[in-house]
Parts: C-alpha cells; sequence; structure tokens
C-alpha cells in the first residue's frame, strides 16, 4: 500500500499538468451525460413494490386510478347565492371541457353535479330496476325508514303529494318520478347510494356538488394523461390559470395530484440544488478559514466537483431518475469527500512547513496519512454499501450512489489534489511560503489530557450514562406523510377542500378477486357483515362496495325474507289502491309497484333472484357506471373488488382489523396508507437488524487489517460508540422521532464516525512514537476540520423542505457532532490509560 501510494505522489508530483487535463476532460463529459437526470417526488418510490400492502396499494392505483383528479373549488364571497354560485361553476365547467393542450382535449371528463336533468334519461331504466324491486337496495338498517313509508298515514301523505306535483308546473322528468316511485321510496335509495358512496360529503338533494352550507361548489376533473408526466401538468395548470378570473362573486382554488406533483418536483429540484449550493460554499468557507490559503479552494473544489458529477452522470446512464432521498447524496459526497482532502492537505501543509520539499511531503503525506485516509473512506464506502441489502429502494439507491460517489472522490483528490499542489509550488514566482498552523487551542487540551486521562475517562462514564438512560425513551415516527415536504400550496388547498367536503380522515381497502361475479359479491357481504361491530363502536365511518349496489343471488333472497318478516305488505297494497283511487288516479301506470307489494305478500319459494351480471351491466350502462368502476374491475375474465373502509385517525386497530378480515376470508388483501406504514415500519426494523451489525462488522474487519491489534481496534470502536449512544439521547431529549428514513442513516453514521478515531490511533502510532501530543495537536485539527464540513455537508439538508431530508441532515449532525466529541475528549485518555504502558515497554526495551 505505501508503495502504491508512493507512486501516486510521484506520478502527481511529475506529471501534473497531464493529470488535470484528464480529469478535466471527465467533468466536461459528465456534464454532457446528466441533462436527462428526472426526479421522483413518489414517495411508494422509495420502498420495494415487490410484495405486501405497497403492491396491493399500487395495483389497486392502477387498475381504479383514484389519484389522478383535479379538484377545484368554486366558493362564493359574502352576499353570493347560491343560483349565482352555481351559474358562475357552470360557465367555468364549459370552459373546462373546451380546454385544449398540445392541441388535443385536456380533460377527459368534468364532474359538478350529482345526478342532473340530463342524466334522467340514462337513469330511467335503473330507476325502474331499483324502486320496483327494492330488496335490491333495502338493508335492515333501512327497514325503519321503509316501515315509516309504508304506514295507513305516511303512505296517504305521499298520494296527496304526488296529485299536488302532477297538477303544479313541476318538470316533467319529476312528474314520470310518480308512476315509478308512488310511495317516495326514491329518498331511501339516494340515502343508500350517498351512505356507499365513497367520495366527498356534498348536498346530494341539491343536484351538485355543493358544500354543506351551499358556499362552496366542487369540480372534480379527470385530465387525459396521469399526474407523473410533469411536462403535460405544466401546460396543463398554464392552461388553467387564465381560467380561474370568474369576476367579483366567487373565487376558485384548485388541487389534486397534478399541482401537487409539480410542486414536489420544483420543491425536490431546488431541494437539491440548494443543499448542494450551500454545502459546497460552507465547506469552502471552513476550509479557508483554517488554512487561510485561497488558492485552496480550487485544490479541493474542483476534484470534489468532479467526483459529484461523475457520480450524478452514472445515476442518469444508469437510474436515469433521482427521488426524493438521493437527491440528498451530493450534499452528502460534499460533506464526506472534503474529510479526505483535509487530512492529505494538513499533513502536506505541516510537512512543507517544517522544510520537505515538494516531492518529498507529498510522498510523506500520502505513505503515512494517505494510508488512514484510505482506511477511513473505505470503512465510510462500506457503511453505505450494506444499504444495498435494504428493501427500501430509495435507501438502497442512496447507498450506491454514495459509496460510488466517494469511491470516485477518493480517486480525484488522490490525483488531483497533489497535482494541483505540485503545480502551484513548482512555480519559481512567489512561491507559496509554509508556516505553522494554528492549533485552536488543542496544543493546551493535549496537555489537559495528559495530565488528568482518568477525570476524563470518569466523566464521560457518568454523561454515556445520562444518555443511555434517555436514548431508552426514544419514539418511532411511523407515518409516510411525515416524510413530504414542510409545506406545499395545493396540499393546504386539500386540506381546505376536506374541511368544507368532509369524507374521513384515512381509507383502508379490502380487495377481493375472483372469476365468478356472484362468488365475490357473497365475499365482499361476509366482509362487510363480519366488520359490522367496528362500524357500530363508531370504529369505521362508513364501508362502500360494490355489493352495496349490488347484491349476490343470495343475499336479495335474505333481504326479501327480512322484509317479508318486518312488514305487513298486505295492509300497505290495499292502503295505497285505496288512497289512489280516492285522489283519483288510475292504477295502470302504478302496476309496477303494485305487483311487487303482492309479490311480497307471497312465499319466499315463488322468488326468483334477478342474475348480478344484469344488473351490473344496467349499471355500467347508466350515468351510476362511474360509482361501480370505483369499486369493481374486470380483466382477463377475473373480477377484482375493492371495499373502501373510512375511519378517523387512530380509533382503529388496523393490525386486528386486518387479523379479523384474514380470518373471514384468507385470499382477501388489505392495504391502505396506515398499513403501509405498519408493513414498511416491520420491513426497515428487519433490515436494520442486517444492515447495522454488517456495517459493525465490516468496520471491525477493516479496523483490524489496518492496524492487526484487537486491543487498538477496540479502543478506536469506544468513542463511536459512546456518540451514537449521545446521539440517540440527545435526539430523546429534544422530542425528535427516529423515521424510517433517518433510522437507517446510522450505519452511515457508523462508517463515518469511526473515521475519526482511526485517524487520530494511526498518528498516535506512527512510527512506534506514541505520540499524543501530534494525535490531538495536529491530527485532532484535520478532524475537527472533517468533522465540521461533515457536519455543515449534511447539515445543509436541514433548511430542505423535504422532512425526510431535513430529519437527516439533523440526525447526521448529532452523531458525527457525538462522534467528534468522543474522539477528541474521551479516546486520547483511553490511549493514554491503556496503551501508554506499552510505550514505557517499548523505550525500555530500547535502552
Amino acid at each position: 500500500m505505501r508503495s502504491f501510494l508512493s507512486k501516486i505522489g510521484h506520478i502527481a508530483s511529475s506529471k501534473y499538468r497531464a493529470v488535470l487535463a484528464v480529469f478535466l476532460i471527465s467533468l466536461i463529459a459528465s456534464f454532457l451525460m446528466t441533462g436527462g437526470v428526472e426526479f421522483k417526488t413518489d414517495i411508494f418510490g422509495l420502498i420495494q413494490r415487490k410484495e405486501g400492502p405497497l403492491k396491493l396499494f399500487l395495483d389497486n392505483l392502477r387498475d381504479f386510478g383514484t389519484l389522478d383528479h383535479l379538484f377545484f373549488m368554486v366558493t362564493g364571497r359574502e352576499g353570493t347565492s347560491t343560483q349565482d354560485l352555481i351559474r358562475a361553476a357552470e360557465s367555468f365547467v364549459e370552459e373546462l371541457r373546451e380546454l385544449r393542450v398540445d392541441g388535443e382535449r385536456a380533460l377527459g371528463s368534468v364532474q359538478f353535479r350529482t345526478l342532473g336533468a340530463h342524466d334522467y334519461e340514462g337513469l330511467k331504466p335503473i330507476l325502474r330496476l331499483f324502486l320496483t324491486n327494492p330488496e335490491l337496495f333495502l338493508d335492515r338498517e333501512d327497514i325503519p325508514a321503509l316501515s315509516q313509508k309504508l304506514t295507513d298515514e305516511a303512505i296517504g301523505k305521499q298520494v296527496q303529494q304526488n296529485r299536488a306535483i302532477l297538477l303544479s308546473q313541476a318538470s316533467f322528468p319529476l312528474k314520470e318520478f310518480i308512476a315509478l316511485d308512488p310511495l317516495g321510496l326514491r329518498e331511501i335509495l339516494t340515502d343508500h347510494f350517498k351512505h356507499g358512496a365513497r367520495g366527498f360529503a356534498v348536498d346530494y338533494r341539491s343536484g351538485y356538488f355543493l358544500s354543506r352550507d351551499h358556499r362552496s361548489l366542487l369540480i372534480i376533473a379527470n385530465p387525459v394523461r396521469p399526474a407523473t408526466d410533469l411536462t403535460f401538468s405544466r401546460k396543463l395548470l398554464k392552461a388553467i390559470e387564465p381560467l380561474l378570473d370568474l369576476g367579483p362573486e366567487v373565487s376558485i382554488q384548485y388541487t389534486g395530484a397534478y399541482p401537487i406533483a409539480l410542486e414536489k418536483a420544483t420543491g425536490l429540484r431546488l431541494d437539491m440544488q440548494s443543499s448542494m449550493i450551500t454545502a459546497f460554499a460552507l465547506v469552502l468557507a471552513l476550509f479557508f478559514f483554517a488554512y487561510r490559503r485561497l488558492t485552496t479552494l480550487l485544490f479541493v473544489g474542483f476534484p470534489l466537483l468532479v467526483g459529484v458529477q461523475i457520480t450524478l452522470a452514472i445515476a442518469a446512464l444508469l437510474i436515469g431518475r433521482l427521488n426524493i432521498l438521493t437527491s440528498a447524496f451530493a450534499a452528502i459526497l460534499i460533506g464526506l469527500g472534503i474529510d479526505f482532502a483535509i487530512h492529505l492537505y494538513d499533513r502536506y501543509h505541516s510537512e512543507r512547513a517544517l522544510g520537505l520539499k515538494v516531492t518529498q511531503a507529498m510522498v510523506k503525506t500520502l505513505t503515512e496519512t494517505g494510508s488512514g485516509v484510505l482506511t477511513g473512506g473505505a470503512t465510510t464506502i462500506l457503511a453505505f454499501c450494506t444499504l444495498l441489502l435494504a428493501r427500501v429502494d430509495g435507501i438502497m439507491e442512496l447507498g450506491g450512489l454514495v459509496a460510488t460517489g466517494l469511491f470516485f472522490c477518493l480517486i480525484s483528490i488522490y490525483f488531483v489534489l497533489p497535482s494541483f499542489l505540485a503545480w502551484t509550488d513548482s512555480r519559481g514566482k512567489d512561491p507559496y511560503v509554509y508556516r505553522p498552523l494554528r492549533d485552536f487551542g488543542l496544543k493546551a487540551l493535549s496537555r489537559l489530557l495528559q495530565k488528568h486521562p482518568h477525570s476524563f475517562i470518569i466523566a464521560f462514564s457518568f454523561i454515556t450514562a445520562f444518555f443511555s438512560v434517555l436514548a431508552l425513551g426514544i419514539e418511532f415516527e411511523s407515518d409516510l406523510r411525515s416524510l413530504g415536504p414542510k409545506r406545499i400550496e395545493a396540499t393546504e388547498v386539500y386540506a381546505h377542500l376536506e374541511r368544507m367536503f368532509p369524507r374521513g380522515n384515512r381509507e383502508a381497502f379490502v380487495v377481493l378477486e375472483d372469476n365468478d361475479f356472484d362468488s365475490l359479491l357473497r365475499r365482499e357481504e361476509s366482509v362487510v357483515e363480519g366488520i359490522r361491530d367496528y362500524r357500530n363502536r363508531g370504529q369505521i365511518l362508513s364501508i362502500s362496495s360494490v355489493s352495496h349496489l349490488i347484491p349476490s343471488a343470495e343475499e336479495q333472497r335474505r333481504r326479501r325474507e327480512l322484509l317479508r318478516q318486518s312488514i305487513d305488505f298486505t295492509r300497505a297494497r290495499k292502503s295505497l289502491l285505496r288512497e289512489l283511487i280516492a285522489q283519483g288516479f288510475r292504477l295502470d301506470p302504478f302496476e309496477r309497484t303494485l305487483r311487487w307489494m303482492n309479490r311480497m305478500s307471497s312465499p319466499s319459494d315463488d322468488y326468483t333472484p334477478m342474475m348480478p351480471e344484469t344488473i351490473l351491466h344496467r349499471l355500467q350502462s347508466s350515468p351510476l357506471g362511474k360509482w361501480v368502476n370505483r369499486s369493481l374491475v374486470q380483466k382477463q375474465g377475473i373480477y377484482k373488488g375493492v371495499l373502501t373502509i373510512l375511519y378517523e385517525g387512530d380509533r382503529l386497530d388496523l393490525v386486528q382489523l386486518e387479523r379479523d378480515l384474514r380470518g373471514i376470508d384468507q385470499r382477501a388483501g388489505v392495504t391502505g396508507l396506515d398499513l403501509i406504514n405498519i408493513d414498511l415500519f416491520r420491513m426497515v426494523r428487519r433490515d436494520l437488524l442486517v444492515i447495522a451489525p454488517l456495517a459493525i462488522l465490516s468496520v471491525i474487519s477493516l479496523l483490524y487489517l489496518h492496524f492487526r491489534r484487537w486491543r487498538v481496534v477496540i479502543l478506536a470502536l469506544i468513542p463511536l460508540s459512546v456518540g451514537l449512544t449521545w446521539m440517540l439521547g440527545l435526539t430523546s431529549l429534544l422530542g425528535w422521532k427516529i423515521n424510517y428514513i433517518n433510522g437507517v442513516v446510522i450505519p452511515m453514521i457508523v462508517g463515518i464516525g469511526i473515521d475519526d478515531g482511526i485517524h487520530i490511533i494511526h498518528r498516535y502510532l506512527e512510527d512506534s512514537r506514541y505520540d499524543i501530543n501530534g494525535a490531538v495537536q495536529y491530527t485532532g485539527r484535520a478532524v475537527a476540520m472533517t468533522s465540521l464540513t461533515t457536519m455543515v455537508g449534511f447539515g445543509s439538508l436541514v433548511i430542505a423542505q423535504y422532512r425526510v431530508l431535513s430529519s437527516m441532515g439533523w440526525i447526521i449532525i448529532l452523531g458525527i457532532g457525538s462522534c467528534l466529541l468522543t474522539s477528541l475528549f474521551l479516546l486520547p485518555p483511553l490511549l493514554i490509560v491503556f496503551l501508554g504502558p506499552e510505550r514505557r515497554k517499548d523505550r525500555n526495551n530500547d535502552l
């Protein structure tokens, strides 16, 4: 290794122009290859999509397309009437329907009515079907309402009301309703449909998507392309902007997958650029503060830029995208890559200040300090490589990118930094004069540590015990929503929209597949019945499914028998006949209703249920088809149904619900954001149990290969272990939580935090001098600088809008800061106490 590093020193000193030219060409080439990098803001893109609730959830989104909507909320200002609000919304909808992007129609559908007059012709067959066969929609919850409708008094009032409508100026569709529904069962039918709908809460009776206070009207649009097509999303929103001004009476806000995806992508790109620029500027400022030589900024800045840019080029070629996590790789590389340059330049500066020539100082720097830098770099690279074992794609890609970037940063710094130094120091005019560097109080610290080593060890033991107790109280954040951006305007509008049109806080989905439609319906009905107690206890707000609209043949028989046992249809039929005749109605328009009431009076043996496929076909060909398609798809002869469960906050025990659902139907799949959170927590926990020990074993192996002494290896691990304990204790003390991502940062800290101890011990043992002054005063300065630059590099992430990046930055700052303190204040006393006797033994042997 020393021979290899010595050759690098000679090549960089003698052929510096060629070396610099090669790396400059590499930089230019890598710049040209990075133009096609895309930014993926999908949280689910961080996670492996091959198993569990996430796969089920994404398949559900693909099959049913539940997220790609554009929502407009038209709100009337003070004094605006409901009619003026509706007129403004209708005008806006007409313009939306004519909207075009790239010459093509932009929106596939625009909805703002529940069921309008224009839907009536298509609805007539469905209304006739349901209103003359109420067992298709009436269930046990509807029996009290139906019983009330079929009392003699209620029938009399309804028939009188029907007569008044026929004599009035009411619209023809409303009059035609009377022939289909003389008992007024449509109110129960409407409530039944509304109860089974899993959309926003609107005033169904108004005929529009009006809020309950009639101050806002909701418009739901379905663009023709997905929200992930950012180019289309950008053009679509740009085309919509001029349409938003509808005058002083109303205001329009919009939200949905399209503006959210666009804002996230823009925010992610800004996060990457701002963190990279901030990290680059701050680490160079720290470097200049320590060494006060302006040209050194070029020495370290250029190789860092080469390493980062080559890594970005590799990402563009092999992956083609950056996600929420991998967008942080540049700031991480800058924070870590500068460490290699600091150690090398600090040693080179010191050797030149002692009078060595350029080549001599270069070779000694690379063979002595360079060996420790290489070991430290290898441990960090290995720690990041362990992340490749993670089953979370974002973590795996981040580990691969940073490990690759550190490798190229090492190569670039080992060749470019010596070449720059040789180039500048070989010029004859005004050579730079190397003077001893400031010790920043480390010389005094060294004397204090040598004077009171046991006191420092005892004090740190008590502090560590305190933080160990605090670490036991650390909490874990299991909500995926906590990983998103801190503020996005479109999500705030969506939150306001949900307040105006409430729909329940959370959703869970039960997915069933079957090659027989009636069998699928029976299974759905079993699930609904099996979890009825959750709904009775208020833990579930509503359950919607296709079986809510289309009962199985068996369920139709059950409902009919339940209705027959609960209501005297013979009496009700006589009462209806009597009132119709009394009010002067002809009986033939009401023949369907009278025939149904007669059937309900006869024994069940004469009843033949309607085929579910027939009901399905009629529904799909009507305006209600969109409701059915939310819960049912058919592909390649397989029916796939989804039951949507709405619930509030943490009132529902999802783990128990999932267990109960498996007991009801073993083939049922259960998913939802909260279940994905639970599954992801299990996944990351399993990964940590593999990755963290593997990272530690890798570090221990490299330490032993470098030092060849177990006592030294253990001493190097102590400041790392204590630093990690401090980090966890401080995290708990500050009230922060460990989440899926910053939890996996721990293996990174293992690889980064061990470097400080490696360099201090390496300098202490160099040439068997056991030089505690050199280890603290000189190497300690470089260690402090590298830790500070790493903290600054990662610290630039704390300003990111994405919480996942910000939390990573804070955890790394705590971890590396703690490891720095233990390496400077705890490790030297340990070396004095436990390796000092070896020093005295070596001196006695020399004598």
